[in-house]
């Protein structure tokens, strides 16, 4: 990660008001001119299912159910 660059992160809730990153993938979505980058680490079916806008993918978060 460089200074400037933009990055998802996946957080979860904890026991405190607070939130740790989520998964062993975290810091591997980038975000290059509105669209999302993933790193060579990200599993395929991510790569292929959330193929889409900043924008979109945060949508596509946000409505998940139990969030």
């Amino acid at each position: 990660m460089v200074s400037g660059e933009r990055y998802i992160l996946f957080l979860q809730a904890d026991s405190v008001p607070r939130y740790t990153i989520a998964g062993a993938h975290a810091g591997l979505a980038k975000v290059e001119d509105g669209r999302i980058v993933w790193s060579k680490g990200m599993p395929e079916y991510w790569k292929k299912a959330y193929d889409l806008r900043a924008e979109e993918l945060i949508a596509t978060i946000v409505s998940w159910p139990g969030r």
